[in-house]
């Protein structure tokens, strides 16, 4: 199924769901919701669990525009705003939420599906009840498994002007960081199958030590061997631990260099570069701890905006366009790592990704 059927499967779904909430006595016992506050609140949702659930930020990041693309050119631009402002919203809302609850225990999914509908009632202002609770907890629970069906299933190879060279340079040498980081995972496991398997065995002579203390009191020779062996084992088994400690010291301190290398290899597969008449002078940005600036270029007149993945790096835009169309988005650094950041616009289906790295 191509992307642009998906998309579209995706809004009839948030709109076959809002036209239910708005319609339901339960939350609206007096006189219908808002239905679309309703659908660009299930945008921000669908969005974040396409993305997160799905794993497909490509068909995630293309609902928004493609929403406000079929709304027609008769629609007030202040509807526009008002609609991308408020999904953009929600989505970092849900996304919030989603991020706290994940694996916090056996049944973080309920866990999210109950904090979702809160913030969905909230958002429409609907009657809070028990009842109105379980009825927007068995809707969010239904979206939840349709955005686990949209996983990506093709990768797109995206053909790169003047950084790609540099962008290859970067990708090599996140493989032979991965390859490293490999081995040692490998070995650090490796380490834990033989700490187990000696704790296995310590077990076992300290069991047939008890054994001969009971029935064969002139065996005290096997017994002060069999105790020297179990000394033995459990110096072995300690400098182990402390050899599993050290690795995974290691791997934490390394955290950043592994969520740069993530973010390089999905860019490098995935990012896309903007049209002629919405495109950045810059497409990969690296900072040792500085702000960094890029320039954005839109041809024509409406809004664009921008969605990173992270909060490693935060994003803000300069007060108005030059006369020329031109605007600068400034990058701080907060924390090492890197973050990918998608840009889009309320006039068409242009988008590009910029990714900002600090080392």
């Amino acid at each position: 199924m191509d992307l642009q059927t998906q998309t579209s499967n995706i809004l009839g779904s948030i709109s076959d769901t809002a036209k239910s909430i708005c319609s339901d006595k339960v939350l609206f016992p007096k006189e219908k919701g808002d239905k679309k506050k309703a659908e660009c609140i299930l945008i921000g949702l669908m969005t974040c669990l396409v993305a997160a659930m799905g794993d497909n930020p490509k068909l995630a990041y293309n609902i928004l525009p493609e929403y406000l693309n079929k709304l027609g050119e008769d629609v007030p631009k202040k509807d526009y705003k008002k609609c991308s402002r408020d999904s953009m919203s929600f989505y970092n809302k849900f996304r919030d939420i989603g991020a706290s609850v994940q694996f916090s225990s056996s049944d973080w999914e309920d866990v999210m599906a109950a904090s979702f509908a809160d913030l969905i009632m909230k958002g429409l202002e609907a009657k809070e009840s028990d009842d109105a609770q379980k009825t927007l907890v068995l809707l969010v629970q239904k979206l939840v498994e349709e955005s686990k069906t949209y996983s990506e299933t093709e990768v797109t190879v995206v053909k790169f002007v003047s950084h790609k060279k540099a962008l290859i340079a970067l990708a090599i040498a996140s493989v032979l960081l991965f390859a490293a980081l490999t081995c040692a995972s490998v070995f650090a496991y490796t380490l834990i199958s033989r700490n187990r398997e000696l704790s296995a065995s310590i077990e076992s002579l300290q069991t047939q030590n008890s054994e001969l203390i009971s029935t064969v009191s002139s065996q005290e020779e096997v017994i002060a061997s069999l105790n020297g062996q179990i000394d033995d084992l459990d110096l072995v088994n300690y400098e182990l631990g402390t050899e599993i400690t050290e690795f995974s010291n290691y791997i934490e301190d390394h955290e950043s260099d592994i969520q740069v290398s993530e973010h390089l290899e999905s860019f490098d597969a995935e990012a896309k570069e903007g049209s002629g008449s919405f495109y950045a002078d810059s497409y990969v940005v690296t900072t040792s701890g500085e702000e960094v600036s890029i320039n954005v270029t839109m041809s024509f007149y409406g809004t664009c905006n921008l969605q990173g993945d992270n909060k490693r790096i935060t994003a803000a835009w300069d007060d108005h366009f030059t006369d020329d169309g031109t605007i600068k988005v400034t990058f701080t650094p907060v924390k090492k790592g890197a973050t990918t950041f998608h840009f889009f616009n309320d006039q068409n289906g242009d988008t590009f990704d910029v990714l900002v790295i600090y080392v």
